[in-house]
């Protein structure tokens, strides 16, 4: 039987939800729309109880560390990027932040 870990969100991937939740409704109009797109994030964010090194490791791709930490992964999802570290020991995904694709991810890189 394959191994399932469980996501964990920290209070910033919250935030970014809530924000992104905001922006929708605010520009759209349509809480529809912001709740189906929450709703997205959450389900693609899912496939990485089964598959948690479905995403890019950082390092490898970029050569310098998110935010200073190691072992960080990003998974695309739509046009967001899910920011995330697997914690094998926990057996965890610690999702970080949710981005939109056309952030500067870079810019959080040292």
């Amino acid at each position: 039987m394959a191994h399932e870990f469980k996501l964990v969100f920290s209070e910033e991937s919250k935030r970014d939800l809530k924000q992104i939740y905001d922006y929708i409704v605010l520009n759209f109009f349509s809480e529809i729309s912001a709740r189906r797109k929450v709703d997205l994030l959450l389900s693609g964010s899912e496939v990485l109880e089964k598959i948690p090194e479905l995403g890019f490791d950082v390092f490898q791709k970029t050569g310098k560390k998110f935010l200073g930490m190691e072992n960080i992964r990003i998974l695309v999802i739509e046009k967001y990027l899910a920011v995330y570290q697997i914690d094998f020991e926990e057996n965890t995904i610690n999702i970080f932040r949710f981005l939109n694709i056309k952030t500067n991810y870079l810019r959080y890189l040292r």
